[in-house]
C-alpha cells in the first residue's frame, strides 16, 4: 500500500488504525501471559527433574532457544503464536519424565539425533541463518511436541526420519 500521500491521507490512516491498537494491545497481552505462565510453570516443575541431568540440560537448553532475553522481538511472529505450545509440550515432557526416565531418555537420544547436527552447523554461523534453515529450526521444536508431548499435537506432519532427510537436503 506504500505511504500516506499527504497529510490528510496520514490522519486518515491513524484514525482507522487507532481503534485497533488497543485490540492489538489486548491481544498481545493475553498472549504474553500465556507464555509467561507456561514458562513459569517449567520452572516450578524443573527442579524435580534435576537429578537426570541429560533431561535438565536439554530443558534449560531448549527454554534459552526458546525464550532468549530478547524473545518478544526475536521470535518470528509466525513462530510466536505457537510459543505457549511449545512450552506446554515442555512441561508436558517434565510431567511424563517423572513417570517414567527411561522413556525420556530413549526420546531424548532420537531428537539429539536430529537436532545435534543442525546446533552445531547453526553455532557455526556468523551471519543470520537463512529462511530454509529458520524454518528447520522451527521444525525442530515441532518434532519435540510430537516426540514428548503428541497430545498436542503439530500443525504439519513431523517425524525423526523425516527431518533427517530435509537435514540431509539442506546440507547439499
Amino acid at each position: 500500500q506504500g505511504l500516506p500521500a499527504d497529510e490528510a491521507q496520514c490522519d486518515a490512516w491513524i484514525a482507522q488504525g487507532r481503534s485497533r491498537v488497543l485490540l492489538i494491545g489486548h491481544e498481545m497481552l493475553r498472549w504474553l501471559g500465556l507464555v509467561l505462565g507456561e514458562h513459569s510453570t517449567i520452572m516450578k516443575k524443573l527442579g524435580g527433574v534435576k537429578a537426570m541431568a541429560s533431561t535438565h540440560a536439554d530443558i534449560s537448553q531448549q527454554l534459552a532457544r526458546l525464550m532468549p532475553n530478547d524473545f518478544l522481538v526475536s521470535t518470528p511472529s509466525e513462530r510466536a503464536a505457537h510459543l505457549a505450545r511449545y512450552l506446554k509440550a515442555v512441561s508436558s515432557r517434565i510431567d511424563k519424565c517423572r513417570s517414567d526416565p527411561g522413556r525420556d531418555t530413549r526420546w531424548l537420544a532420537e531428537v539429539s539425533a536430529v537436532e545435534a547436527p543442525f546446533w552445531r552447523w547453526a553455532s557455526q554461523q556468523r551471519a543470520a541463518l537463512p529462511d530454509r534453515f529458520l524454518e528447520f529450526r522451527w521444525m525442530l521444536e515441532e518434532l519435540r511436541v510430537a516426540v514428548f508431548a503428541q497430545e498436542l499435537k503439530t500443525p504439519v506432519p513431523v517425524s525423526v526420519k523425516r527431518l533427517q532427510r530435509s537435514w540431509a537436503n539442506l546440507q547439499e
